[in-house]
């Protein structure tokens, strides 16, 4: 019996080390755009969205700033294609790099959900969603450019965000 106990103890307390030991584990960035963690939350934003996008609507990724592969496999129902700026006309949604990359994406579809990984371009109002993973996890939300494109948002997304 006092074996079982040991046991159990030890099992449990290499579990949680492993555990500990995973989960300090720094993300990894995907070529100089977002890293997994930024992926699979700006993934979930698709859920808030009040107007959801109808299966097989297109997300446009521009180049670098997420990997299409791991997109693809968090966001089943749409179809997800690496393109360029002039690409965007015709989609719900894009991933950006950067504040200049948005503001051009906007004027050519205003209507569309941008995403990136920079705080500046939310400030600039140019993306409506930009996740950070690095000190802590954090999504931001521009409440002006989600306005400006139509969109708006679950007011549970809402609490779990920063407005700016």
């Amino acid at each position: 019996m006092k074996r079982w106990r040991l046991a159990v103890i030890v099992c449990w307390g290499v579990g949680w080390l492993i555990g500990w030991l995973i989960g300090s584990i720094p993300s990894v960035a995907i070529a100089g755009g977002m890293d997994v963690k930024q992926v699979r939350i700006a993934a979930k934003v698709f859920s808030f969205l009040q107007n959801k996008p109808p299966p097989g609507a297109i997300i446009i990724v521009l180049s670098g700033a997420a990997d299409p592969a791991l997109l693809a496999t968090t966001l089943q129902t749409f179809k997800i294609s690496e393109g360029h700026i002039p690409d965007v006309a015709g989609a719900v949604a894009v991933f950006v790099n950067s504040t200049a990359e948005a503001a051009a994406v906007k004027s050519i579809n205003p209507r569309i959900l941008i995403i990136g990984t920079d705080l500046g371009c939310v400030d600039a109002h140019a993306c409506i969603v930009a996740v950070e993973t690095i000190p802590r996890i954090s999504v931001y939300l521009s409440r002006a450019a989600a306005s400006s494109a139509g969109i708006d948002f679950d007011t549970s997304f809402k609490m779990l965000v920063t407005e700016r």
